[in-house]
């Protein structure tokens, strides 16, 4: 008998096919399809994910001035607070110092 030449295509089927028996046989569930959002939104990939990431850095800055706001009301202290707080509440400014040079509107104010 004849061996019958097969195609590229044609073996590449008979080994997904063999692979998907395994797992099925295995238990394994069947894969879930990419997740492409970018093309039902209609847009290149590259675009999606140029928006995702301006997107995340915006928000990043609008914690940092939610942050920021916090701090310049902790740093505008009530008459009296204990040694504990103040500490905290310097500690704090002076971890957040970096941050705000990405707010311009936020009050730069040095403790004494």
């Amino acid at each position: 008998m004849p061996q019958v030449r097969t195609t590229s295509a044609e073996r590449r089927e008979k080994i997904r096919l063999r692979s998907q028996a395994w797992r099925r046989a295995h238990g394994i569930p069947p894969r879930k399809p990419a997740q492409k959002p970018w093309i039902a939104e209609g847009i290149s990939r590259s675009t999606w994910y140029r928006r995702s990431q301006k997107a995340r850095q915006q928000a990043s800055q609008a914690h940092v001035a939610i942050v920021l706001d916090r701090l310049a009301w902790l740093s505008c202290p009530p008459l009296r607070l204990s040694e504990h707080q103040l500490w905290h509440s310097r500690a704090t400014w002076n971890y957040m110092k970096p941050f705000t040079a990405l707010t311009n509107d936020m009050p730069q104010r040095e403790w004494q």
